[in-house]
C-alpha cells in the first residue's frame, strides 16, 4: 500500500507502509485521535458492542462512577455518544484510512524497522558510538543500532559537511545521547504497558485501599 511521505520533508519517493507498521499504528491512537477518524470514515470502524460493554463497566468502576449518567457526561466531554463507543473500541481498518495526519512518525518507524543492522544476523552489530571498555555500557544500546544511524544519515543529508563541520568525538556524543533517550522512553512505554496491565485486573474496591 503506498502513501505520500510525510515526517522527513527530505523523503520525497512514495514510502509503502509495512502492514505490521500500520498495525502498531493503529493500536497506539488515542481515544480523541480515533474519534476523529470515526467522524470523518466512519466505515473504517467494526462495531464490536461486547468490547465495549466491558470498557464501560471497567471505567464505572475504576472511576467510582455508579451513576451512569456521570460516564455520560465524560463522553460529553470528549464531543461522543455511547453509541460512539460501539465503534471506537473495534477494530480499525487501517488500509481505509489515512493515518499520516495522526502519526507523523510512521514514515520514520517503517523506514527504520527496514534498515539492515548488521550482514550477519548471528551477532552483534559494531558501531563507533557503541560503550567502549571505559565507559559504562548503555541499556539495549546494540537494539538502538538502527535507529541511530538513520538519526544520522538523515543529519547527514542535512547537513552535507557533516563529515569536515562536526568533530567525530562531538558527533559520538550525540549519538550516545540519543541511544540514552531512547532507553528513557523504551523504559518509560514498558512501565506504562505493566502498570495498564496491571489495572486491568484490578478492581474499584483495590484502588481505595
Amino acid at each position: 500500500m503506498s502513501r505520500a511521505p510525510f515526517g522527513d520533508q527530505l523523503m520525497t519517493e512514495t514510502h509503502t507502509v509495512d502492514p505490521t507498521t500500520l498495525d502498531i499504528v493503529a493500536h497506539s491512537l488515542t481515544l480523541p485521535e480515533r474519534l476523529s477518524i470515526l467522524r470523518r470514515r466512519p466505515e473504517s470502524f467494526t462495531e464490536d458492542r461486547t468490547r465495549a460493554a466491558a470498557l464501560k463497566d471497567s471505567w464505572r468502576d475504576k472511576l467510582g462512577l455508579d451513576d451512569i449518567g456521570l460516564l455520560a457526561d465524560r463522553f460529553a466531554d470528549l464531543g461522543m455518544s455511547e453509541h460512539d463507543l460501539d465503534r471506537l473500541a473495534g477494530t480499525l481498518d487501517v488500509d481505509a484510512v489515512d493515518l499520516a495526519d495522526h502519526t507523523p512518525w510512521v514514515g520514520l518507524l517503517d523506514t527504520t524497522l527496514a534498515r539492515t543492522v548488521d550482514a550477519d544476523s548471528t551477532r552483534l552489530p559494531d558501531r563507533a558510538y557503541f560503550s567502549r571498555r571505559d565507559e559504562n555500557p548503555l541499556p539495549f544500546e546494540h537494539a538502538f543500532a538502527a535507529w541511530i544511524d538513520e538519526a544520522t544519515d538523515r543529519l547527514a543529508r542535512r547537513l552535507e559537511s557533516m563529515s569536515t563541520s562536526i568533530d567525530p568525538d562531538i558527533l559520538r556524543t550525540e549519538q550516545r545521547s540519543l541511544i540514552e533517550n531512547l532507553s528513557q522512553l523504551g523504559r518509560d512505554a514498558m512501565s506504562h504497558e505493566l502498570r495498564i496491565t496491571k489495572l486491568s485486573t484490578y478492581s474499584g474496591n483495590d484502588l481505595a485501599l
